[in-house]
């Protein structure tokens, strides 16, 4: 199974020169209460969607605020795609990148999940936190800075949340 298939931390140091490496992420980096931003519906109809503010505004209005130090993750439904690489990649030319589509995050909600919320990370159910039609690969991760992580999940399948 290829990496990008199974969950895995990417360190800032993947794409941003000076960025930490995993054995450099402080260990209280690595996990935090989690919030699943569910997009299944949304991503249904466009496989290139990228969650938005309004979608977070939407979770904390139901919710209420997020916790600071919380691992964001994005629930597109696209779990169900894998492991068939042409579903879970939108494309049947698994060579042409520019052939893409699968749904992610968009680089101003991750901003604002940093300033507003201050995250430890942020996850998907897809192969990338670019979305798959990005022309500016690893965007996300580099909007991450270095004092981020993200994580990949295969699932996004969380039933409950437990609040304290």
């Amino acid at each position: 199974m290829p990496e990008h298939m199974g969950t895995h931390v990417d360190a800032p140091a993947h794409s941003a020169q000076g960025g930490w490496t995993a054995d450099q992420i402080p260990m209280e980096n690595l996990y935090g209460a989690g919030v699943i931003i569910n997009v299944k519906s949304k991503a249904a109809t466009n496989p290139d969607y990228r969650v938005t503010i309004d979608d977070l505004l939407r979770w904390e209005e139901k919710y209420g605020e997020m916790p600071r130090r919380a691992v964001a993750i994005m629930n597109s439904g696209w779990s169900s795609k894998y492991p068939n690489k042409s579903l879970v990649f939108g494309s049947p030319e698994l060579s042409n990148v520019s052939s893409f589509h699968f749904p992610s995050w968009h680089e101003d909600a991750v901003t604002w999940l940093i300033n507003k919320r201050q995250i430890n990370a942020v996850g998907v159910d897809t192969p990338s936190t670019d979305y798959g039609q990005t022309t500016n690969d690893k965007k996300i991760l580099l909007e991450l800075k270095t004092w981020q992580i993200w994580i990949t999940f295969r699932k996004a399948e969380v039933r409950f949340i437990f609040r304290s």
